[in-house]
């Protein structure tokens, strides 16, 4: 589970949607259609949760999701590190 740290339009990105979760990491959603629901920062997330749509909000011209990890010390992470799928 994580907390809201941001959820709003941010310049290229389009509609961003940032959740910190409880190991310190930072999980970057951007180029969002919309968020499920109205997220304030501090909301907390369920694992597993909808939390919005993909679209093409920003300069993203077709419609795409970027997913972003960053770890506690600020560095990008791959995210198929996650699924074992890393190349």
């Amino acid at each position: 589970k994580g907390k809201v740290e941001f959820a709003d339009f941010r310049g290229n990105e389009g509609l961003v949607l940032e959740l910190r979760t409880e190991d310190g990491m930072l999980v970057r959603y951007a180029h969002l259609a919309r968020l499920r629901r109205e997220y304030r920062v501090g909301d907390e997330v369920a694992q597993g949760e909808l939390v919005g749509l993909v679209g093409h909000t920003g300069l993203a011209r077709n419609h795409r999701l970027r997913m972003e990890l960053v770890d506690a010390k600020g560095e990008l992470l791959d995210p198929s590190l996650l699924t074992g799928n890393a190349r």
